[in-house]
């Protein structure tokens, strides 16, 4: 090989890899588009969540405050209930005793009779 020859393929060589190299940033170019068109669709689709979830905060808020507090009302009136339950219990434990004594009395009398 001669250095005409070989001057020949060295220039060939550095044209290939211009060519590619060219192809490379053309490709490089396009990703960078692309990327930057969907980082600006998710910030555009981030903003409207964003402000969605403003406005059920704003909307909703009051109302699920108003049904809490309407939550604690009822509770707070349910919460002695189970202590006036077992005094009733109790004191219907006493009226059946006394009734039951009352009906052994009563038979009492009327065998006596």
């Amino acid at each position: 090989m001669n250095n005409e020859d070989f001057m020949k393929l060295v220039l060939d060589k550095l044209t290939a890899l211009e060519q590619g190299q060219t192809e490379t940033n053309k490709q490089i170019a396009s990703l960078k588009e692309e990327t930057n068109e969907q980082i600006a669709s998710l910030t555009a689709e981030t903003t409207r969540i964003r402000q969605s979830v403003a406005v059920i905060e704003i909307e909703h808020g009051k109302s699920l405050g108003a049904l809490h507090d309407g939550y604690k009302l009822v509770y707070d009136k349910l919460k002695p209930l189970p202590e006036a339950v077992e005094i009733l219990q109790d004191d219907v434990s006493v009226i059946k005793a006394v009734v039951t004594s009352h009906s052994k009395d009563i038979n009492t009398l009327k065998v006596a009779k």
